[in-house]
């Protein structure tokens, strides 16, 4: 069998992106840790998938179910936005940190570990 320049590049590209993929999410996780902690859940349920998506809903929107809307499909893309945007919000970042937050979700290092108390969802 015989292996082209592209079945290398390919074979090289896909362990890159799981390894960047891998540490995104590690960072993620610190920082849902510290955010889960701060508003008042365990930060080991940050580790648990599935079961974070679900908290992260009762963090941002004050309700569980929300949590489901990440299952939809095409919805699941603005839920996303949605929810990091709302996270960022729910622990004082202003406008700006808290846009540029909902389509980088590792800026979530900054309300985990700065100074911003978690101020609960809009009533």
């Amino acid at each position: 069998m015989e292996h082209t320049a592209q079945d290398f590049y390919n074979y090289l590209s896909s362990g890159n992106t799981t390894l960047i993929g891998g540490i995104v999410y590690i960072i993620c996780i610190v920082g849902w840790w510290k955010l889960f902690e701060k508003a008042g859940f365990s930060g080991i349920l940050s580790i648990i998938p599935i079961v974070n998506l679900f908290v992260l809903s009762k963090i941002a929107y004050g309700s569980y179910p929300y949590g489901l809307l990440a299952f939809v499909p095409i919805v699941n893309i603005f839920y996303a936005l949605a929810l990091n945007y709302q996270i960022m919000r729910r622990f004082g970042c202003g406008m700006g940190l808290s846009i540029i937050g909902a389509f980088f979700p590792v800026l979530a290092l900054f309300p985990a570990f700065g100074d911003n108390q978690y101020l609960g969802p809009k009533k």
